[in-house]
């Protein structure tokens, strides 16, 4: 049967961690393919093989790299837990059947296309801005987490919208309506392109968070990127209105 590796390290490089083999297998639905996962983990270098019963090169990889990594993590942060100290997973390589090896990049496509707002040599400003904005740069750093690690994807993304709006409207809001309409009309977005995050990040932020709906979460990335960014250009137009002429109202 084909056999794609990935490997990885657990981070901080001066803590070593050492465990497995451990074996499982798994299967996302009756239709979809039995993956068997090995992993092992020596001196905090991960080594995970997937066996799989077909390989078709042009698939998406991300059906069993989720799931490793997913798993790396389930042998990882029991450790973490019982020692009291914090574990990073991160899986930066995979070889495939014909021993080709490829970088694992965490990248999303689709978000360098809308990020416009400091684009290019902006982007000095734009470090200088989360310098001196921690709220702004907690939320950054919600949406870079979400894309690197995709467990906490639906939260986070909720999460940074919502510190958009305390940044914009820090008036007291018990019922947060007033901070919602103020975000919308400046910004020219519907109520219902924002609900797309915050009502996605129901579920997971109540527990629920067996079952991730990738193509729900890739929505919900996508607007949060887009909202984010009208934001951005609302602070380059000194927080001003930004124009409809120029900015259409996002649905």
């Amino acid at each position: 049967m084909p056999i794609v590796l990935i490997a990885g390290t657990v981070y901080p490089s001066c803590v070593s961690v050492n465990s497995g083999p451990f074996g499982i297998g798994w299967q996302e639905n009756a239709k979809s393919p039995l993956l068997r996962f090995t992993i092992n983990i020596v001196e905090s270098k991960i080594l995970i093989q997937c066996e799989m019963e077909t390989y078709d090169p042009a698939a998406d990889p991300s059906l069993y790299v989720t799931r490793a990594l997913d798993l790396a993590r389930a042998i990882v942060d029991p450790i973490a837990f019982t020692e009291g100290v914090g574990l990073l997973v991160y899986l930066d390589e995979i070889v495939l059947p014909g021993k080709e090896k490829v970088p694992l990049i965490h990248q999303h496509s689709k978000l360098k296309h809308i990020c416009t707002a400091f684009a290019g040599d902006g982007l000095e400003e734009l470090q200088k801005l989360s310098i001196q904005d921690p709220q702004l740069h907690r939320a950054l750093n919600d949406l870079v987490v979400s894309i690197t690690f995709p467990g906490p994807a639906l939260v986070n993304c909720a999460r940074a919208i919502e510190t958009l709006r305390r940044i914009m409207y820090p008036a007291p809001d018990p019922s947060r309506k007033q901070g919602w309409q103020f975000m919308q009309q400046e910004l020219h977005i519907d109520s219902s392109y924002i609900r797309v995050v915050t009502d996605a990040s129901v579920e997971p932020r109540h527990g629920s968070r067996w079952k991730v709906d990738e193509l729900l979460a890739d929505k919900v990335i996508v607007h949060t990127w887009t909202i984010f960014n009208r934001y951005l250009e609302y602070r380059k137009n000194n927080n001003q209105r930004l124009p409809a002429s120029k900015f259409r109202l996002l649905v």
